[in-house]
């Protein structure tokens, strides 16, 4: 049985988030700039990944390379995704190049009445 097609909206917003996201962690974007899209504890993960590569020194900029999505339910919002109704959830997954590497990326967004919202990121 094949999985239903995440929302339309959801590969562009996914796309951008992990995008902003990246530029973040190289410190080219202040993280106060994501609160809109990403959960606050995200972005406190994502300000503290910042912190920690300023410390190691450059390692290049990061490339976003691919993104994938697959649908998981509607139901209930994470407290995070700032949103009493029910939520659309899909979660998110992929590739980006920083010099020679290509690590992975792992993250959940939710659709409320507010829009999409990342609610957890994870680099490897």
């Amino acid at each position: 049985m094949r999985e239903p097609a995440a929302p339309r909206d959801s590969s562009a917003f996914a796309e951008l988030a992990i995008r902003r996201a990246l530029e973040v962690v190289d410190r080219r974007r202040n993280p106060n700039q994501l609160r809109t899209f990403f959960a606050p504890e995200v972005v406190e993960h994502l300000h503290r990944l910042a912190t920690a590569g300023a410390r190691r020194g450059s390692r290049g900029t990061a490339i976003l390379q691919t993104v994938h999505l697959r649908p998981v339910h509607s139901g209930p919002p994470h407290p995070a995704a700032g949103d009493s109704g029910p939520a659309e959830v899909v979660e998110f997954f992929g590739r980006y190049a920083r010099g020679e590497r290509s690590p992975a990326f792992a993250g959940r967004m939710e659709q409320t009445a507010g829009g999409w919202r990342v609610t957890s990121l994870l680099f490897a």
